[in-house]
Formats: structure tokens, sequence, C-alpha cells
């Protein structure tokens, strides 16, 4: 039997690219985290039902708010080297970059009704 697929709900509102981290959101849509290990597990069948919830454009072409593969996120996350955030030791985290937050987008869980906005990063 196959795993099921998780996913954490990426935000990168254009305010928060001053960050030092990459914001999560926690689990039940109960607010926001730096550490992954705060962060809440999303199913497929979540996503997909959530829609626009889960997947939004801010105002442009680029996506705010989405969901990618937990494994990407574990990934890409490592621990802080100093403490930038009050919440340092409980990581890792994804450090807030341009370069980061391009991967992420590039990453983005795409259902298949959002397939015709594919090119969009």
């Amino acid at each position: 039997m196959q795993a099921e697929e998780l996913f954490y709900v990426i935000d990168l509102r254009p305010e928060w690219t001053v960050n030092p981290c990459i914001t999560l959101w926690r689990p039940n849509d109960s607010g926001y985290a730096y550490p992954r290990a705060w962060a809440g597990k999303y199913t497929r069948k979540q996503i997909d039902e959530g829609g626009e919830h889960y997947a939004t454009k801010g105002g442009g072409r680029y996506y705010q708010r989405f969901a990618v593969t937990c494994e990407t996120v574990e990934q890409m996350a490592a621990p802080l080297s100093e403490k930038i955030v009050d919440c340092w030791k409980e990581g890792p985290h994804i450090l807030n970059s341009g370069k980061a937050r391009v991967a992420l987008r590039r990453a983005r869980y795409q259902p298949a009704a959002d397939l015709t906005n594919a090119p969009l990063a």
C-alpha cells in the first residue's frame, strides 16, 4: 500500500519577503510558522478540495500561497546557523531568498484543473 502524499502550504506574500525565513502554515489552517517542525501537513484531498484557499495568486502572475510536497520542503529546509528568529532551535527552516522562493514556486502542486496555468511561476 502506497503512503498518501502530503504537502506543506507555503505563504509568500510580498510583504513577507523581508522575513528571515519562508512562512509555512500550521496544522488545520491555524496560523503561520517558520520552523518546519511547527508546520501542518495537508493531504492531496484537502488541497484539492480547498481550491483557491490553498492556491492563490496575489494580484499579479505569481502564486503567493500554494502547496509543495513535504518531501521537497524537507530537502530544502536546514538548521539555522545562528539565532535569526525566536524559534531557531525548533527548525529546520527555509531561509527566505529569491532563489528559495523561485524553487518553491516551481515545485508547487498543480491540481489537474490548474494545469492551464502551468507556465506561471
